[in-house]
């Protein structure tokens, strides 16, 4: 049991990131821009987000940077679908963007401390990216919704 822990903790959290990607980069799309530099700035951002949280110092940020990225992503979704096409809206979609990515590099980062060994782990966690990225645009293309 000890040792699957890690390995649940990486697909949940790898579920969790491209699940939160492909719903930000969807949701840009229908409600505000299909144009390269929305999309890009969604790319960098969520870098840039991992980036800082791969940096963040404190050990018991994990349960606050979950809810506030899950807040920060419906957040996203209600905005958008109040005022979709209004590019003014476009600052807050990347804020909302780099706080949900901040759990991925916090995560990856917190992943050296407990010495899990890193294969298993990304190895796990890149399934479930891939898993998770592939179901939503399957159901997209699929049923439309």
């Amino acid at each position: 049991m000890r040792q699957a822990l890690p390995a649940l903790s990486a697909f949940t959290a790898g579920l969790y990131f491209s699940a939160c990607q492909v719903g930000y980069f969807i949701a840009l799309e229908f409600h505000l821009s299909t144009t390269f530099v929305a999309y890009f700035s969604a790319i960098g951002l969520w870098l840039l987000g991992g980036l800082v949280g791969l940096f963040l110092p404190w050990r018991s940020l994990r349960v606050p940077l979950v809810f506030g990225g899950l807040a920060a992503y419906y957040l996203h979704g209600f905005v958008l679908s109040q005022f979709p096409y209004n590019l003014f809206v476009l600052p807050l979609s990347l804020a909302c963007i780099f706080t949900t990515a901040l759990y991925s590099g916090y995560f990856s980062g917190m992943q050296d401390v407990t010495s899990a060994p890193p294969k298993p782990f990304f190895f796990t966690r890149t399934t479930a990216s891939c898993s998770g990225t592939s179901s939503p645009l399957r159901n997209c293309c699929s049923t439309g919704r």
